[in-house]
Parts: structure tokens; C-alpha cells; sequence
């Protein structure tokens, strides 16, 4: 079974999907979206694009960076596909 959620009580019911939250910084650019769980209770959505990082929490943006995130020389390390 894909994309399904098995119950403890048995039966299954399909997983939930996302939802559009905001438009990316630079439309025309490729991002990645990385999902980081802090705790048990606290958890964000990462989105990395060209030299930038914007935190999601609660369906905003929580948190910018616009500044250089990846050192030039380990780009190729990181690559933004």
C-alpha cells in the first residue's frame, strides 16, 4: 500500500498531503524542501535556494537567511537540484 497509514485499531486512510504555504523567493530557481522535526512537540520545513534558507513553521515563513549559506569552494558538495 502506498501513500497510506496504517491504524492501530486496523484499516488504513491515505497520509496527508502538503499544502501551498508561499511562493519561492526566486520562481525560476530550483529549491529543496527538508523537513527538520526539533522535538517531539516542534517542527519546520527548510526551504535551501541559491545561497538563501527560509524557515516554515505553522504554515509561515518563521525565519530568512539571504546571505551566503554555502561557503563558494563546497557548492559542489551541496548541489541544488
Amino acid at each position: 500500500m502506498l501513500n497510506y497509514i496504517v491504524q492501530a485499531q486496523g484499516g488504513a486512510s491515505r497520509r496527508p498531503g502538503t499544502r501551498y504555504v508561499a511562493e519561492v523567493k526566486t520562481s525560476s530557481a530550483k529549491v529543496r524542501l527538508v523537513a527538520f522535526q526539533f522535538s517531539v512537540s516542534v517542527a519546520y520545513v527548510l526551504e535551501f535556494g541559491n545561497q538563501y534558507i527560509r524557515f516554515f513553521k505553522d504554515g509561515r515563513v518563521t525565519y530568512c537567511h539571504f546571505r551566503d549559506v554555502y561557503p563558494p569552494d563546497l557548492q559542489h558538495f551541496f548541489p541544488i537540484t
